[in-house]
């Protein structure tokens, strides 16, 4: 059941996939990945934008070995998603 409280920590937990995406245009990828991963232990409604914004950070650090295994977890739950025919390409890049 969703009441004012519930809104609040979503709302809250939000904060960090704004704040990732922030972090990343400020060409901060180690912390845009400390707030997506944040973001991603409570889970939510943006779940698919900040695995694809881990992605990125990801990629921006050179960490080849999870970008691919956080690709592979976004196309499993999300292989109908926005981001997922770029994803798909950039698996093919890695593999």
């Amino acid at each position: 059941r969703f009441g004012p409280s519930t809104l609040l920590v979503t709302g809250t937990a939000a904060v960090q996939v704004v704040l990732g995406n922030l972090e990343m245009d400020l060409g901060a990828p180690e912390r845009a990945l400390i707030a997506f991963q944040t973001y991603l232990r409570s889970g939510g409604p943006l779940e698919p934008e900040a695995l694809h914004g881990k992605v990125r950070a990801l990629h921006a650090l050179g960490r080849r070995p999870e970008e691919r295994a956080t690709i592979r977890s976004y196309l499993e739950r999300y292989p109908q998603g926005f981001q997922a025919l770029a994803l798909k390409h950039r698996l093919t890049e890695l593999e």
